[in-house]
């Protein structure tokens, strides 16, 4: 009888356990396709779940729209030309704009609860998040505008830059779409305006308005005694406009007749 060498041994445990290890192999390959066909199901869920809600944001969108053009506007009201406003659009004054962007805020950050307890990690996603959404408005919300437009004095702010009073005018009536707002005004254009205010009724103004909106993580509401509009909690409300053109104009539109709104010391041609 020939001795049981270790090859030996070891050919006979590759046939006695082969079998089991193939096994084992199949369940487990079994289980991890299981996996998978759950995790892609989930992602499904998810997926229709995040369309769902795309679709929800335009259709909340288009009830504010349309609620906005339904509401009645009474010419009488002390706010007349602030709803005037919010009626027109994001791209015909900084009040349209600010109106479009508290409507954004409604829609995207309405879960926000300005009261809550966070930590400091809750406290830094909320800020990331309120970023993100500033930089979102300022690409979404980029327009160009032509504004028919008159200007307080120019003054100086210190450091070279000039700034003087702006209000966006209705080009058909003269009345105030809004109300004023200080703005920069740029060196190219700084001698056209200071030096000729009095020659021109009003001016036009084209350029691009660019929204700017920004994290104000201490402020909730709108204070007694702040001048920058609030957005929304923990976000304040500002714009640029970068100029392209500045052009007078003489005389208003005899359209205009004598409802239009003229600030006293608004210069006109003698």
């Amino acid at each position: 009888m020939r001795p049981i060498t270790p090859a030996v041994l070891l050919l006979a445990a590759c046939f006695l356990f082969t079998p089991a290890a193939a096994a084992q192999s199949d369940d487990e390959l079994t289980r991890l396709r299981r996996i998978v066909a759950e995790q892609r199901e989930e992602l499904a869920q998810k997926d229709q779940r995040i369309r769902d809600l795309e679709a929800r944001v335009e259709a909340l969108r288009a009830e504010l729209a349309e609620a906005r053009r339904a509401a009645p506007r009474d010419d009488d009201a002390p706010d007349a030309a602030q709803t005037g406003a919010e009626a027109r659009g994001p791209s015909d004054s900084p009040a349209g704009l600010l109106a479009a962007l508290r409507d954004r805020y409604r829609i995207d950050l309405t879960d926000i609860d300005p009261d809550a307890e966070l930590d400091d990690r809750a406290r830094a996603a909320l800020d990331a998040r309120i970023r993100r959404w500033c930089l979102q408005m300022n690409r979404d919300l980029r327009t160009q505008i032509s504004w028919s437009v008159r200007f307080g004095p120019v003054k100086e702010a210190g450091r070279g830059v000039y700034q003087a009073s702006m209000t966006v005018i209705d080009p058909e009536d003269g009345r105030s779409i809004g109300e004023p707002v200080t703005i920069d005004i740029p060196r190219r254009f700084l001698s056209r305006l200071r030096d000729r205010t009095d020659r021109y009724d009003h001016w036009k103004l084209d350029g691009v308005l660019r929204p700017e909106p920004r994290l104000n993580a201490e402020r909730v509401t709108t204070g007694v005694f702040s001048t920058t509009p609030l957005v929304g909690p923990f976000v304040d409300f500002d714009f640029s406009i970068e100029w392209s053109s500045l052009a007078g104009v003489a005389e208003p539109d005899p359209a205009w007749g004598e409802t239009r709104d003229r600030e006293e010391d608004a210069p006109r041609r003698r």
